[in-house]
């Protein structure tokens, strides 16, 4: 799994259970540079100093929801690869958060193999951006 090596991770979950298994669970996959924020506000400052590869999103949080987070990142950064990670996976909280430019949907409990596909589409990007 060393492909995943060289990704920066952001996680952004109001439940530090939810942070701390996504976090072991990229760490068991040689992802080393994991970042966590228990609020989105949090989230999109530390976003903005560290602009990680992958932002894994909570939707439902206290103060700002995901889904406004997703819509301040994307406005101020386009390019920005946000996945949204939420129990609620009403079909209109899936169509919003991709019409407002999330590049991926997980549904909690994830599997490994969602988060490794949204990995390997924030690999595939990262990659296309750098050839620029």
């Amino acid at each position: 799994m060393d492909k995943y090596k060289s990704l920066s991770v952001l996680i952004v979950d109001d439940v530090a259970n939810m942070r701390s298994f996504l976090t072991s669970s990229l760490r068991s996959i040689e992802v080393q540079n994991v970042r966590d924020a228990s609020s989105a506000k949090a989230g999109m400052l530390m976003y903005e100093e560290k602009r990680p590869d992958i932002l894994f999103l909570d939707l439902d949080m206290p103060g700002i929801s995901g889904m406004t987070a997703l819509r301040s990142l994307k406005q101020k950064d386009p390019s920005a690869f946000v996945v949204i990670v939420s129990g609620e996976s009403q079909v209109d909280n899936v169509k919003e958060a991709l019409k407002l430019g999330a590049k991926g949907f997980v549904v909690k409990p994830y599997s490994m193999q969602k988060i490794m596909a949204m990995l390997d589409k924030a690999l595939d990007a990262k990659q296309k951006r750098m050839k620029r």
